[in-house]
């Protein structure tokens, strides 16, 4: 049964739901962004019933205190949540630590990380009911504050009670399935991590707004400087004004550079979408060696994607009481079990625009990094002897180019060692022979004599041939944590 909480169903309505040890929760809210918006109601189901406490809708509401007096009681009950970290920070912006037991969008991905997370996908895909989601049953972009709690809670109560329904059909048919790949280890250690993950985001990232726009308006000025040379070059080649290029356009940029400068079509690409030759980074970079034009063309690309992804793309998430970005770091949506930070993407940020990252007045920023950590798992992984060297504290680049270009510890020079590190992190991250051999100014088939020695030095041939017949005969690989 689904009940709307009034106050004069409050108090009994309360203690049915103190008498359960397990329920759902679920808030609706006026947004998405806890540090802008608030909750506007509370659902709450246990085994029985679906209970909806409308606290800042336009009418029919109960006082907060009702509510939250409620939510402290309930704090040490095991809790079930649809996207945990999301409804505890908002609950903690009102000074309400809750207890976070178990999440139903977690347990979806570790049994299927490719499939869509949202609870009414979930819902229709395991129990087989199918519901309007939030957009269909209240419009894009819709305020729950300016809606009764009448016309909500039907909605709220359906969210509570599916997560509810949901969470023990999965552990119950799903998990168990899953046991011989660790699964109640990854689990629990995803669980762990929510309110740390949470704390992190609610602290957020403060940002010099000053600093982004004159890293746009430099950027902006260093592109018109560069269009006009390209424009130029492209007049004085053809004979004929070439200002109306769009630089962003690969088809445009494609056909300039085979009509203009006559460049083969092995350099260029068809689309298979309409037939027309194009040509993406990879291409412009293999010929930016002979054509300045095309390095030009780059460098006009790479100032224009900043300004979108870091003055323009960040400046809309910065909160104007804080200057702060809080960003939203996800512990879902990969495979492999990364996690990924979305609006706006804080895990890759260029080192033009790092200045406009700023540490609070009275604090400082730290940069911790662990050294060579993807070289150490590496080792670690092909079980090579060369463990023992990074254990001794021995410099394992140097080493390494000692074996590979057979010299004594002693004779290895910054530049030997430099071109077994470049290639040895470059092939790690999937990077080809012809890029690595661009990086350091050598041949492509020297680049691949070099990878292929330490690959066979390292154990790393023979971790990648065992790895490829264990896929081959499972049909998957499972990770050293656990994971398929």
């Amino acid at each position: 049964m689904n009940i709307l909480i009034d106050n004069n169903n409050y108090t009994q309505s309360a203690i049915d739901i103190l008498n359960h040890e397990t329920i759902a929760i679920d808030f609706e809210t006026t947004g998405l962004i806890p540090k802008k918006d608030y909750i506007v109601g509370c659902s709450i189901a246990t085994l029985d019933n679906a209970y909806y406490f409308p606290i800042r809708h336009l009418i029919g509401n109960i006082p907060v205190y009702s509510l939250y007096s409620l939510l402290n009681k309930l704090k040490y009950k095991t809790i079930i949540y649809h996207n945990a970290k999301f409804d505890w920070k908002l609950a903690y912006l009102e000074g309400i630590d809750l207890n976070i037991s178990e999440d139903t969008m977690i347990i979806a991905n570790i049994v299927d990380a490719e499939q869509p997370l949202k609870l009414e996908t979930l819902v229709k895909k395991y129990l087989g009911i199918e519901r309007k989601d939030y957009e269909e049953t209240f419009g894009k972009n819709a305020n729950l504050a300016y809606w009764s709690a009448k016309d909500v809670f039907e909605y709220g109560c359906k969210d509570a009670r599916d997560t509810f329904d949901l969470y023990n059909f999965l552990i119950e048919k799903e998990l168990e399935l899953l046991g011989t790949i660790n699964t109640l280890k990854i689990y629990n250690n995803e669980m762990n991590l929510i309110k740390y993950i949470a704390k992190s985001e609610l602290y957020g990232i403060c940002v010099d707004k000053k600093k982004l726009k004159s890293i746009e308006t430099k950027n902006k000025n260093r592109m018109e400087k560069l269009f006009k040379e390209i424009v130029t070059a492209l007049t004085i080649k053809s004979g004929k004004l070439q200002n109306d290029i769009n630089l962003e356009s690969s088809y445009q940029v494609a056909d300039v550079l085979q009509n203009i400068y006559n460049i083969k079509s092995k350099h260029l690409h068809v689309c298979e979408k309409n037939q027309k030759l194009s040509i993406d980074k990879n291409g412009l970079e293999k010929l930016s060696y002979k054509y300045p034009i095309c390095k030009k063309i780059l460098e006009w690309r790479e100032l224009s994607t900043e300004i979108g992804l870091y003055t323009k793309g960040w400046i809309p998430y910065i909160i104007d009481d804080t200057q702060k970005i809080h960003t939203s770091i996800r512990q879902v949506g990969t495979r492999s079990g990364r996690m990924s930070c979305t609006e706006p993407n804080f895990q890759q940020v260029k080192n033009s625009v790092r200045d406009a990252i700023v540490s609070k007045e009275g604090t400082y920023l730290l940069s911790i990094d662990y050294s060579q950590i993807e070289v150490r798992l590496m080792l670690a992984f092909a079980n090579s002897f060369f463990v023992n060297n990074i254990n001794n504290g021995e410099d394992i680049h140097t080493i390494l180019a000692s074996y590979v270009f057979n010299l004594d510890l002693d004779k290895v020079s910054k530049e030997y060692r430099n071109k077994a590190k470049t290639i040895l992190y470059g092939s790690l991250y999937g990077q080809s022979d012809w890029g690595l051999a661009q990086s350091l100014d050598i041949e492509e088939f020297e680049a691949k004599e070099i990878k292929d020695k330490i690959y066979a030095v390292t154990g790393l041939e023979k971790f990648i041939q065992d790895k490829k017949q264990e896929i081959y005969k499972q049909g998957y690989s499972v990770t050293d944590g656990g994971r398929k």
